[in-house]
């Protein structure tokens, strides 16, 4: 049988993202790790916190490389926090001082995040893992 080749998909409001190329195929050997608590094994690849060079040199090295990131939450702490309107954020998370939970149903706040998936482009992350996704 022979295989069809995908076609990209077109992806709505996110600016350079608007054609993803063709889906990465992973080899079905490789290992992967995903940590979420504990004293890291392997270093964390947050998005803003990850410098290029340091993704480059990763995938020099023939690591796929996904960047984490908030996608649902604001922290006040990120060089973007003070471009979000303070009507689309919401409680504060009580384990996490700083943060509060985003309304991502607000387009403002959908086109502030869509830059950090531009963010992720320009550094060249293989992909990204988005976190804390929805309104509480």
């Amino acid at each position: 049988m022979r295989r069809q080749r995908r076609k990209p998909r077109m992806t709505a409001g996110l600016g350079p993202l608007a054609v993803c190329a063709t889906p990465l195929v992973i080899p079905g050997h490789v290992s992967w790790q995903l940590q979420l608590d504990g004293r890291l094994q392997k270093p964390n690849r947050h998005l803003y916190d990850t410098p290029q060079q340091t993704i480059g040199d990763l995938k020099s090295a023939g690591r796929i490389v996904i960047c984490y990131f908030s996608a649902g939450t604001w922290e006040n702490w990120r060089s973007d926090a003070a471009a979000y309107p303070a009507a689309a954020l919401g409680a504060p998370l009580a384990d996490w001082p700083g943060e509060r939970w985003l309304d991502i149903r607000r387009a403002d706040g959908r086109a502030l995040l869509s830059k950090r998936l531009d963010l992720a482009v320009s550094k060249g992350c293989n992909g990204v893992d988005p976190d804390n996704s929805g309104w509480l």
